[in-house]
């Protein structure tokens, strides 16, 4: 097999195991009903963290470059499971939801057993408070009987003013109209819809634009260490040749000659013995 179709069933691979890592978030929203908002943050941490694994993907088998091939390996690959196991494991999503709500259950059932006694305990408390208040409320009955009347008058008049300004409210909003009032609701929702949809988009813009500009680079600086290989490997040769060179001559045999006490005939030769030098 070829360096590169070992990198293409990488990427078919590596599509594969996003696929099943969406597949989590999918069953997650149909056991949990979450708002958009909440769908919208999903989906977009899920891109990022793809987008992480397939950049490291890249530097790895192809030095950050980015090539068609790798993309498409991902693409199907995650195509590949989304339209194949991606739709058996849904049909089934329902029985897993529900062993995994069976699981959860007997490993809480500890502390429900826990949360009960503690919650009948509380009970008896409560009981026995409020035995106690009602016979303090008995002995001061009559002594908080002119306060109570005082506290009446003035919740009464505090009802009516609320009730006065509640019919003054609902005339303004009968000259708006409940259709009004539902369109300006829909018309704000689907606004913020709109705002975060462009805020999604732009991101993953210059998320895109930030990878892009990364291989890039990789790819520059990979072209750069090319050129200084071959620069490397150039002197290499010139310099073996300048050593070729160099043997070839006179003066290199009669240095190397020299340099294990040879002589030319009628040379004398003095050889000093000591490290003083005599």
């Amino acid at each position: 097999m070829s360096q590169q179709a070992a990198v293409f069933l990488g990427a078919l691979l590596l599509g594969v195991v996003l696929g099943c890592l969406y597949d989590f978030f999918r069953i997650t929203r149909l056991a949990f009903v979450l708002p958009s908002l909440v769908v919208l943050v999903e989906d977009l941490l899920f891109f990022l963290f793809s987008s992480v694994i397939l950049f490291s993907y890249l530097l790895r088998v192809s030095d950050g470059q980015v090539r068609v091939f790798i993309l498409l390996g991902a693409v199907l690959g995650w195509a590949g499971y989304y339209f194949t196991l991606g739709r058996v494991v849904m049909a089934f999503s329902g029985a897993i939801i529900q062993f995994v709500k069976k699981v959860i259950g007997w490993v809480l059932r500890p502390v429900r057993w826990l949360w009960g006694l503690i919650t009948q305990f509380r009970a008896r408390l409560a009981q026995k408070a409020a035995a106690g208040g009602r016979k303090l409320k008995n002995g001061l009955k009559n002594r908080m009987s002119m306060m109570y009347n005082e506290k009446k008058r003035k919740k009464q008049l505090r009802a009516q003013q609320k009730a006065q300004a509640a019919a003054r409210a609902e005339d303004g909003e009968r000259t708006v109209g409940p259709m009004a009032k539902t369109a300006a609701k829909t018309k704000r929702k689907s606004s913020m819809d709109a705002v975060l949809k462009l805020l999604t988009l732009a991101l993953l813009i210059l998320l895109a634009v930030f990878l892009v500009r990364t291989s890039l680079s990789f790819a520059e600086m990979d072209r750069a260490l090319e050129d200084v290989d071959a620069q490397i490997e150039q002197q290499k040769l010139v310099n073996k040749d300048m050593e070729l060179t160099l043997r070839d001559s006179e003066t290199y045999w009669e240095r190397r000659a020299r340099e294990l006490d040879f002589a030319y005939p009628g040379e004398d030769v003095w050889v000093f013995d000591g490290a003083d030098g005599n």
